[in-house]
């Protein structure tokens, strides 16, 4: 966990986990990226 409502992994989110935001109609609420290049973050973590 980066923040209380940021989170950080390195694996591909499962199709299920996805599936089920859809159902509870909670993709509109969330921001999912990909970050393809280290940065300063790297050296915090």
């Amino acid at each position: 966990m980066l923040h209380k409502s940021v989170w950080m992994g390195r694996v591909r989110l499962p199709e299920n986990f996805i599936d089920d935001l859809r159902e509870y109609n909670l993709i509109p609420c969330l921001q999912i990226f990909s970050v393809t290049k280290t940065g300063t973050l790297k050296q915090l973590v």
